[in-house]
């Protein structure tokens, strides 16, 4: 288990940076960019989980689930980010704050955006994509990893300040607590083998950045 999650990391990490190349060869200006900042709230909604983990019970058994979860509930997401523009209508940004990744689990996410801004002029309203990898961090708990990609909908307001309309599909697999329905209770630490979830949901945002 140890292995695979060490060989999923790998490729979480080469997909990334393959991605972030791709980008840049976007054509634009290759000279020095902006600073960028912005905070970003949304909604997520968790449509299925695919879930799998194994415990002892209290009378020791060794239990091995697997399970496909219709999740059909909503979380929430608040971030903020620094970036910078590395060409003229690419921005490579990091971010970080509070994420819902699924029902009972809440989580510090750690992340690396690139956006691509279609526009001629990168200051003008119009549409933007972007792509967004790294980590969650929960306390008692594994790494997760996180996955995102998005359209997005920009709307100056003044100046460089300016409201991002997004919509994005989310994509995490995480290490979720694990229910015993047979002594009703939450599987202690000592007693948990093994606990993998991988969660897609649609998170709908809004972004102010400057």
């Amino acid at each position: 288990n140890n292995h695979k999650v060490q060989i999923l990391m790998k490729l979480h990490v080469r997909i990334t940076l393959a991605a972030i190349l791709l980008l840049i060869a976007v054509p634009g200006s290759a000279s020095p960019g902006n600073f960028r900042f912005g905070a970003e709230w949304g909604v997520l909604y968790n449509f299925i989980s695919l879930e799998k983990s194994t415990f002892i019970t209290a009378d020791r058994y060794l239990v091995e689930s697997s399970n496909v979860v219709r999740e059909n509930h909503i979380n929430g997401m608040l971030t903020v980010s620094a970036g910078y523009d590395i060409r003229n209508r690419v921005c490579i940004s990091l971010c970080s704050g509070y994420l819902g990744a699924k029902k009972g689990e809440r989580m510090v996410p750690l992340t690396l955006r690139t956006t691509v801004r279609l526009t001629r002029n990168p200051e003008d309203a119009g549409s933007l994509v972007f792509i967004e990898s790294g980590a969650g961090f929960r306390k008692s708990s594994q790494i997760s990893l996180l996955y995102r990609a998005g359209y997005g909908y920009r709307i100056p307001i003044t100046g460089s300040v300016a409201v991002n309309v997004n919509a994005s599909a989310l994509f995490s697999l995480s290490h979720p607590d694990v229910y015993d329905k047979y002594s009703n209770q939450m599987v202690s630490k000592k007693n948990l083998g093994m606990s993998r979830a991988f969660n897609s949901g649609i998170l709908l945002s809004l972004a102010i950045v400057f």
